[in-house]
């Protein structure tokens, strides 16, 4: 019987067998550990989309139409809002040009100011000179002649800043920004016809300053003595050259009071864009007439 019964392991072959199978045991049950864990994450990654029927869907014409209604009022109130906010806008713009374009007009006002009584200084001063060459011309001793005393705003003064052309900046640039038609309509004429009359006085000052009085400068440097004085030595002039001396006086006269003249007519413009109420003069003739010029005193 001993031989058929089997055979008993030593303990330490039974430690041994037992170490081996738990270890091939937790192997397994790592294994399947993994396994599952593998899975797990494959389900997290990849989640099952659930769709849904959406609720208040179209379903007839009478829905399509009522959904496209709602779809165009939208639009038209954020169209409308956007239109109303550049109105808006343009409002503002509008009445910050009007002012500014006033005050520039408030600056020409100075400036013109300046030019008118400026011209009338020389308009007197060479209506003396013309008077006293003249007298000279026709027998006068040349010991009488007296060269009258230059005013401050005399041209060749080297102390006289230069002619005060009107001030077009605010216009020039609201001009070059398409900013004109944001003023009413009136408005922007008005200001258009004193910018008109702004140009031609800028032309006729420019002219007097550059062309005119060099004219009368250059004649009267011939006669100068070798010490330039800036008055012409009238003794070494001829019957002749006296004659053409009173010419020369009366051509930059007569441009001083053509410039006078345009210069007048740019102040009624530029005062009436300033006036509470905007009111033109029907022209310029009618407006020069109602507004002649004081008699020149010739007697300094």
């Amino acid at each position: 019987m001993s031989e058929d019964l089997p055979e008993i392991p030593s303990e330490e072959a039974a430690a041994d067998y037992v170490e081996t199978e738990g270890a091939v045991q937790f192997a397994a049950t790592e294994e399947v550990a993994e396994t599952a864990e593998i899975h797990a994450d494959e389900k997290e990654e990849t989640p099952v989309i659930d769709i849904h029927e959406p609720h208040g869907g179209v379903h007839t014409w009478k829905d399509f139409w009522i959904h496209l209604g709602t779809i165009t009022v939208g639009l038209l109130i954020a169209i409308g809002l956007e239109q109303g906010v550049e109105k808006l806008h343009h409002l503002e713009q509008g009445r910050q040009l009007e002012a500014d374009l006033q005050q520039e007009a408030l600056v020409n006002r100075d400036r013109i100011a300046m030019d008118e009584a400026a011209l009338d200084s020389d308009m007197a001063w060479l209506l003396r000179l013309r008077r006293n060459v003249s007298a000279l011309r026709d027998g006068a001793p040349k010991q009488s002649f007296v060269y009258p005393e230059r005013p401050e705003t005399y041209p060749s003064n080297p102390n006289r800043s230069f002619v005060r052309l009107p001030y077009v900046t605010v216009w020039t640039t609201a001009q070059e920004s398409n900013l004109i038609p944001l003023l009413p309509q009136e408005r922007a004429r008005n200001y258009a016809s004193v910018h008109l009359e702004a140009d031609l006085a800028t032309n006729v000052l420019l002219g007097l300053q550059e062309a005119k009085w060099p004219e009368l400068d250059k004649f009267e440097l011939r006669f100068e003595d070798d010490v330039l004085s800036g008055k012409p030595n009238v003794g070494k002039m001829t019957p002749a050259q006296l004659d053409e001396y009173v010419g020369v006086i009366g051509d930059v006269f007569l441009a001083c009071r053509t410039t006078k003249r345009r210069v007048k007519v740019y102040h009624a413009w530029n005062e009436s864009i300033l006036a509470p109420r905007y009111k033109p003069f029907e022209s310029p003739d009618e407006y020069l007439r109602a507004h002649p010029d004081p008699p020149i005193d010739l007697s300094k």
